[in-house]
């Protein structure tokens, strides 16, 4: 190393800052004149190229500060850099590999290797900053920075001032590529109010935050593998998972998409195809060889976790894996995870999995395991706990036996049983019937104040359904109808003809008319929001919720079958279909048009059909 190439002055290390916003502001510090003189004393090499994701030649750079400071090149990629938020779900190995690179290597493949642009998430464009941040650091140092957190893809707030992240006006593709961007106070827009638009500004926050506790914490134990086998036993524990140890894909893929939101979702190009063998969900699920964007692995853990730096903070232990919910609704430790005791057997009609789950409490239940974990099939002790409540509740007397049974989540013949078993004169049990009858006389004026207030809406409205004096009284429905069937049924209207009844007859003219104009919309909302899916029947079907019709009687309506027909798509139309997208939207960004980039954008899969390639360089 030669004595002129020397550091002699690097700038101060903010907390979380950006390497290269670092580097460019030691650039400016230095006499900003010369950029291949400062690539020369940072880098060692004048044919290096700034990076803002994943500097190389670091240890070069430390050996150069080495007597004016104890940097070391671990400590540049753990706090001043984006690998911390890539490692966590990663492989070791190929971290290690990449963390070699960067401190020796030039970068080349790094952001391939570790899965920068799985799933072809949409990259950020540029630098981000929060102008709030900018105006008390300017306050306090008396000049600005960009923050690591604020460059991470899916980053699009500050999780301090909760204000969406600016871009900073200068692109790299504006300067040179060997030119540094830094921050000029001249080009912050520090008082512009800027719309949050239509996001779900709480959503949003939950992902900066668990991204802020990665990057900052020490999770260097943690690893793809792992992370896999934790997610495993939290679906486990929310009933996504089968006794054979399948997941339910199906359930998963229902309540993943009905937490966020299939609006958020496409907003962070996260949106999941379940048609598609190779989604994102099903491969981060599948403990698959491949790597699922860190992004979408965040979105995961918080489905799973209400906090989500819980996930990484809980011990599991392996014994918890086997931990099942007690079920006895009158017991501190309701639906805890606390049952150890279960012996599973096999149905003898249907030969599946049947668990019977005993509890310290003495509450025994049993159900098939491919059910839920919080349902019960069948209880087969109730337990000292259960009794106990059910003697203290049988003695004060201020319940009736419905009442109770409904406390005790059980029959009022139950109540009367054990209540005798527990040495209850028949006397107390005179009483509580008497106290049933009297809840049931003062039930009579409810009768009749609920009956003329389905009477008197029947009476307004004469071609109501039964459907819409339900939907508008349910209260006084459900209470009718567990109280006084025979009434309910005599003053409804009467039933509409089902498809079971002989005499009913589709309008097949009126379902065409309801279902074209239903897939219309669906095909429309998927042109306008440029979704990366394909065209298909089933699609349509399926996202109109008239699959079944489509499938079974198509025939049977010409205008939803002409325009199905009309615009489904083939692979190669759909792939030449994101291709001009892709195309017209690099042409906004002022990106250079070039045909891997191209490919990748459009999610184009091998074997690439020849007209589709033909048609990328005709775009080009």
């Amino acid at each position: 190393m030669n004595t002129q190439d020397t550091i002699e002055y690097f700038s101060r290390l903010y907390e979380d800052e950006i390497l290269y916003s670092v580097l460019a502001r030691y650039h400016f510090v230095s006499g900003g004149n010369n950029l291949k003189d400062t690539i020369i004393k940072v880098f060692g090499n004048n044919s290096v190229i700034p990076t803002i994701e994943f500097p190389t030649h670091l240890e070069y750079l430390t050996m150069n500060l080495g007597k004016y400071t104890n940097i070391t090149s671990e400590i540049l990629i753990e706090n001043h850099t984006i690998l911390p938020f890539y490692s966590v779900f990663n492989y070791k190995e190929r971290i290690k590999e990449i963390s070699q690179e960067m401190k020796y290597g030039d970068g080349k493949g790094i952001k391939h290797k570790i899965g920068y642009i799985a799933g072809s998430i949409g990259n950020k464009k540029g630098l981000y900053y929060c102008p709030l941040c900018l105006k008390e650091e300017y306050n306090k140092f008396g000049e600005g920075y960009f923050h690591r957190l604020h460059q991470l893809q899916g980053v699009h707030i500050c999780n301090k001032h909760i204000r969406p992240l600016v871009r900073y006006p200068i692109y790299y593709k504006d300067v040179s590529r060997l030119q540094f961007i830094r921050l000029d106070k001249d080009n912050i827009k520090f008082n512009d109010e800027i719309r949050l638009g239509d996001i779900d500004i709480d959503k949003y926050k939950k992902i900066v935050d668990l991204a802020e506790f990665i990057v900052v914490n020490d999770l260097s134990s943690w690893n793809k593998e792992k992370v896999y086998d934790r997610c495993f036993i939290r679906l486990k524990d929310k009933g996504l998972t089968t006794v054979n140890r399948q997941i339910r894909q199906r359930q998963l893929y229902e309540e993943f998409t009905r937490y966020w939101g299939e609006n958020t979702l496409i907003q962070l190009d996260s949106q999941v195809d379940f048609n598609n063998e190779y989604n994102w969900l099903k491969v981060l699920t599948r403990n698959s060889k491949r790597v699922t964007h860190p992004l979408r692995n965040i979105l995961f853990i918080l489905f799973l976790e209400r906090k989500g730096e819980d996930f990484f903070l809980n011990n599991y232990d392996s014994k918890e894996q086997n931990l099942y919910p007690c079920l006895n609704p009158v017991a501190n430790h309701y639906k805890d995870m606390v049952i150890k005791d279960v012996k599973i057997t096999t149905d003898y009609k249907t030969r599946k999995p049947v668990g019977t789950f005993k509890c310290s409490c003495g509450f025994v239940y049993s159900r098939k395991m491919d059910t839920d974990m919080h349902s019960v099939g069948r209880i087969k002790e109730f337990g000292h706990i259960w009794k106990s409540k059910l003697y203290q509740l049988v003695d004060k007397e201020e319940l009736s036996l419905n009442g109770i049974a409904r406390y005790m989540k059980c029959d009022p013949k139950t109540v009367k049983k054990y209540a005798r078993e527990l040495n209850q004169n028949e006397t107390v049990i005179r009483k509580l019937e008497e106290h049933q009858n009297i809840i049931i006389e003062d039930n009579c004026s409810t009768l009749e104040r609920y009956i003329k207030r389905i009477l008197d809406y029947i009476k307004d409205n004469p071609r109501a359904s039964r459907t819409e004096v339900r939907n508008n009284f349910q209260k006084e429905y459900i209470w009718l109808y567990r109280n006084n069937k025979e009434k309910l049924n005599e003053m409804l209207p009467t039933k509409k003809l089902t498809k079971n009844d002989t005499s009913y007859k589709v309008d097949w003219d009126r379902r065409d008319k309801e279902v074209y104009i239903k897939i219309k919309e669906e095909y429309k909302r998927i042109i306008d929001n440029k979704e990366k899916v394909r065209i298909t029947k089933t699609l349509l079907g399926r996202r109109s919720r008239y699959l079944s019709s489509i499938e079974k009687n198509l025939e049977k309506l010409p205008l939803t079958r002409n325009f199905i027909n009309s615009v489904s798509e083939t692979v190669e139309q759909y792939q030449s279909r994101r291709v001009v997208y892709i195309t017209n939207s690099m042409k906004e960004q002022g990106e250079d048009l070039v045909q891997w980039k191209i490919i990748r954008g459009a999610g184009l899969k091998k074997p690439y059909k020849e007209s589709v390639i033909n048609k990328i360089d005709k775009l080009i």
